[in-house]
């Protein structure tokens, strides 16, 4: 299985790369260091879905767009609120209450119930844990597109 952090790194390279622009350059587009954006690059950091926005629209896309999946919601829509919404979809279709996908997951429910909110900045790493643990798609809980199973 390919993880969502690891299509995300590999996408921004090859964007940043046929953009023309140095690491530097795209990290002051996205108001980030460029040692952040090299490491990002090398999948040391598991990044948050509010820096992965910034970086895909300093690269001129939405992250769903830089991700290679096809949207059907607004460019400008935060990828953290779709992920709080789809996250709940997808607990709701698998039948589960919060405590029980908190179990699959490995995470507190409490967790879970903030992950639902919207109110969490979610990394990749969470995003690819609640979709194994839901037997679907990681990029399904990002965008509205119909939930795939894995």
């Amino acid at each position: 299985m390919v993880r969502s952090r690891e299509s995300f790194a590999a996408a921004i390279k090859k964007n940043r790369e046929s953009h023309g622009l140095s690491q530097e350059e795209l990290a002051q587009l996205a108001e980030m260091d460029r040692t952040g954006i090299s490491r990002l690059e090398r999948l040391a950091p598991n990044i948050t879905l509010d820096s992965a926005d910034a970086l895909a629209q300093a690269l001129g896309m939405s992250l769903l767009t830089l991700l290679g999946i096809p949207s059907l919601q607004k460019d400008s829509e935060p990828s953290k609120s779709i992920f709080a919404v789809r996250l709940r979809e997808a607990r709701l279709d698998a039948g589960l209450n919060q405590r029980e996908l908190a179990e699959r997951a490995h995470v507190d429910r409490n967790f879970v119930s903030t992950a639902e909110s919207g109110k969490m900045n979610i990394r990749f790493e969470t995003v690819d844990r609640f979709a194994l643990a839901l037997n679907v798609k990681a990029t399904s809980l990002l965008s509205k597109t119909p939930i795939g199973k894995s």
